[in-house]
């Protein structure tokens, strides 16, 4: 609800008159009034003869809207027939830039003249006529537009407006473009997919223990620095409450630094995006490039800030600075921390790429700023098609599409489920209760599977809580995984809730046992009779199958039975669910283990081959199933007084004094005046982390791809030995672990001799002349058999090489290059030309050459 005038609202009252644009007077006003028989508050305003100009509610600036964004709102409308109430939008001019501040104020008077008109509603019959709720079509905006309410009369008119709300307005963008900084599960950023970086500058050695940002409210930024350098309150909820967080930097935190090694950078680093794209061809509509950041930003004092907006893209380009805050003057600067509206072009990203928000403390400064309501618009992802579909999630969540008990999750419970999440829904993707998950592409996935518990009573104390399995494995594209996911159990409790069919005695029993009032049952007299008590139904098992095999179970809790009447304790009986599957004699006595009364309660399904031999007519109805034709959990004879079922995925029933077994690997018993075992996990990875008693409620299945950027020759990796971290990274094929995008390196080799042969190589093909006078390679050249004294040059007088010294090139002579240079006679320099010859000269040339030189002599 962005206005239901209750609190402070951002959508202004205002009027095209220039005498009383804000006047509340003469412009709407919030008065209380009832709505319902209930009392509420809304906008009013009551026409005269004498006016003329309408009278309006306008929204702040809107920068982007999707396609299918509609406006929301109640209105009343009555008096002058004439009389009408008009939605319509206006936009800033094209050439205004909004890099900071926005403003309501609009300057250009053609734009209010000229608005776009969406909707148009008439006046009511009469007063008795209720409020009237309408949805107007607002559509797709990419530069800030602002939309409004206008109430137009000439006569005397009341007009009502309440409820206002912006419906289906966000267009869809990937995890990490849009961040409040109020994301409680996304650690120290606040932000999904974001993270925080420390360096020391000196020695660039990373010092994640303490950060130079750190997401506050202002509250706790005030315990930081004095309170001109914090600001009032967050940007997110404004006015609304104090409790809002942003990104908090200050350089008056009190800590010592004694020397330029204390020195840190901290970077908040966004997640990889997908390359930018062009959404306007058209360069007469919009400007080219419409994909941009922004954010409030807001700084208090005189120092130079450090805080640095780049970009990176992984395709090997250099990273470059989009944005630094601007340069104020004394005069500029405000006497607190003021929010401000940054707005920035990204330049087009040909590759996918990050973001890196950096900033690094001066000695002896004096400076704060926060960073608050990061985000990218959609123009950004104009390809949404192809980036949503090739986007890959942190992780999937695979679950019971809100399904619970005994009830099979439907292909419709999962399509309305999964519904605006990274998981899709593809048709006849369930069957018998299993869910196919593909996998999007090539890479070590890290999968979390949680059993159901077995169904709770009140005041219950005996962990009955599903297991927890932690695994990893290699899949290539398209592989399919089916995933059946264990639902809790039933508890009597839910019964209560209807108590038509119940006879008197059960409803006095469920009265004790859910606390639900004075009941003719206590604990003494309820443990002299625990015959007539129910349990709670077991939980269903979690399951991953690849290929038709079996890769782990997580198994589910076992149903309670009313601890608090339970006559005699059974220690080798935990309803835990989720201990690891056991292979040893214990299993086989397990397996081959007579049972006493079988009528009470139903086993957990399994999918070892069940060694029992004796069952009761009932007990295949009782227990749960996990086969190719049903995953259901168990149910009870009709002729049972108890009908608590087990819950889907092969929970046993709990029809008489006993809690149902939870299902698994193998599943637990059912109990008798006792609780049900838990299910059994197993896992076919020898490494899997599995722990019991883990998940509350329905199970769930995580899936997280790696996705670290790693080189061609490395490969992303999960760790498992920190259970709650998820932690990856770039593993060599000889183990070795390097950084994103870096490179295996086994072994460097320098082949100095191949190096020095291909420089003298390259030498011996430059000009002679060039190459002997000055050369530039640690090469050796005795002397150029072209200039050898042999035939007619041999009485020609040799001149010592390191007597000449080449100056620059003059151009090109009849036989190559020709040079100016000195020649040096003794005490006396003489400036000469230097004719050169290159070795590929032919015969001829070198005839020629000689000829010349013997001439020359006698010059």
């Amino acid at each position: 609800m962005l206005c239901d005038f209750e609190t402070q609202c951002d959508w202004m009252f205002e009027s095209p008159a220039r005498k009383y644009p804000r006047d509340p007077r003469h412009n709407f006003k919030v008065i209380v009034g009832s709505r319902d028989s209930k009392p509420t508050h809304y906008a009013y305003f009551n026409f005269t003869k004498t006016r003329e100009e309408p009278a309006m509610i306008i929204s702040p600036y809107y920068q982007h809207l999707s396609v299918q964004c509609e406006l929301r709102f109640l209105f009343r409308l009555f008096g002058d027939p004439d009389a009408t109430l008009m939605v319509t939008s206006q936009h800033r001019a094209l050439s205004e830039t909004v890099n900071y501040v926005d403003a309501y104020d609009y300057e250009d008077e053609t734009e209010w003249t000229r608005p776009t008109l969406h909707s148009t509603f008439s006046v009511q019959s009469n007063y008795i006529d209720p409020w009237k709720e309408v949805d107007v079509h607002i559509g797709h905006v990419t530069h800030p537009t602002r939309i409004r309410i206008e109430c137009h009369s000439k006569g005397s008119t009341e007009c009502y407006i309440d409820n206002i709300q912006m419906i289906k307005c966000d267009a869809a963008v990937p995890t990490g473009a849009r961040c409040t900084f109020e994301d409680d599960k996304a650690g120290k950023t606040g932000c999904l997919g974001w993270r925080l970086e420390t360096y020391y500058v000196h020695n660039s050695r990373r010092a994640d223990e303490e950060h130079l940002f750190v997401r506050v409210n202002s509250s706790g930024a005030a315990k930081q620095s004095s309170l001109k350098h914090v600001p009032p309150r967050d940007h997110t909820f404004e006015h609304s409450n104090s409790s809002g967080h942003f990104l908090y930097f200050t350089s008056e935190d009190g800590q010592e630094r004694n020397s330029f090694t204390d020195t840190k950078s901290t970077y908040l680093i966004s997640p990889y995006f997908p390359p930018t794209g062009n959404a306007f061809p058209d360069p007469s509509s919009f400007p080219s490039n419409s994909c941009r950041i922004r954010f409030y930003y807001c700084s208090y004092g005189n120092t130079i800030s450090t805080l640095q907006l780049t970009v990176h893209p992984i395709n090997g380009q250099p990273a470059k600075i989009i944005w630094t805050p601007p340069s104020l003057s004394s005069a500029d600067h405000s006497y607190y921390c003021e929010w401000m509206k940054v707005s920035i072009d990204l330049p087009e990203q040909k590759s996918e790429y990050y973001l890196k928000l950096g900033v690094s403390r001066i000695f002896d400064s004096s400076i704060s700023f926060a960073i608050d309501d990061f985000s990218m618009s959609p123009d950004c992802f104009t390809e949404e098609g192809v980036w949503s579909t090739q986007h890959i999630p942190y992780v999937y969540n695979i679950t019971s599409c809100v399904q619970r008990g005994a009830h099979q999750p439907t292909l419709e419970n999962c399509e309305s489920f999964y519904n605006q999440s990274a998981t899709k829904v593809l048709k006849d993707n369930i069957s018998n209760g299993f869910q196919k998950w593909i996998a999007p592409k090539t890479a070590e996935y890290r999968i979390e599977a949680y059993g159901a518990s077995g169904g709770h009573l009140e005041q219950q104390s005996i962990n009955n809580y599903g297991g927890q399995v932690i695994t990893v494995v290699n899949l290539t594209i398209s592989t399919e995984l089916n995933i059946l996911v264990g639902q809790m159990g039933e508890s009597p409790c839910s019964h209560f809730s209807s108590p038509d069919g119940l006879k008197s005695h059960q409803y006095e029993v469920l009265k004790y046992l859910c606390k639900k009032g004075e009941s003719i049952w206590n604990d003494d007299t309820a443990m002299a009779n625990a015959i007539m008590f129910p349990g709670s139904g077991g939980g269903g098992a979690t399951i991953v199958k690849y290929q038709n095999k079996v890769l782990l179970v997580a198994g589910g809790g076992g149903g309670i039975f009313p601890e608090q009447i339970i006559q005699l304790e059974k220690p080798g009986v935990s309803p835990k669910g989720g201990y690891a599957m056991e292979t040893d004699s214990r299993l086989n006595r397990l397996l081959g283990s007579k049972r006493g009364i079988l009528w009470m309660s139903g086993d957990g399904a399994q999918l070892v081959p069940d060694a029992r031999k004796e069952r009761c007519e009932q007990c295949i109805l009782m227990a749960g199933q996990l086969s190719n034709v049903s995953s259901a959990g168990g149910t009870c004879p009709s002729v049972s007084v108890w009908k608590i079922l087990g819950g889907f995925g092969g929970g046993g029933a709990s029809c008489g004094p006993g809690g149902g077994g939870g299902a698994g690997y193998y599943g637990g018993e059912g109990g008798q005046k006792y609780h049900g075992a838990g299910g059994k996990s197993f896992a076919q990875y020898k490494g899997a982390i599995i722990r019991p008693g883990i998940n509350s409620g329905n199970g769930y299945v995580l899936i997280h791809p790696c996705r670290l950027h790693c080189s061609p020759n490395a490969t992303c990796r999960f760790r498992l030995n920190d259970i709650e971290k998820v932690d990856s990274y770039c593993a060599c094929p000889d183990g070795q672990m390097v950084g994103e995008l870096q490179e295996c390196i086994f072994g460097i080799y320098f082949r100095r001799r191949l190096k020095k042969a291909k420089m003298e190589k390259t030498e011996l093909n430059r000009e002679i002349g060039m190459c002997t006078l000055t050369p530039s390679t640690p090469i050796s050249i005795s002397a150029n058999p072209i200039y050898e004294p042999f035939g007619p040059c041999a009485e020609l007088q040799p001149i010592p090489r390191a007597n000449v010294t080449l100056m620059r090139p003059l151009g090109q002579g009849a036989f190559g290059e020709v040079y100016e240079g000195t020649l040096n006679c003794g005490n006396q320099l003489i400036q000469v030309a230097v004719k050169t010859l290159p070795k590929s000269a032919s015969k001829q040339a070198v005839n020629d050459f000689e000829m010349e030189a013997l001439i020359m002599r006698h010059c």
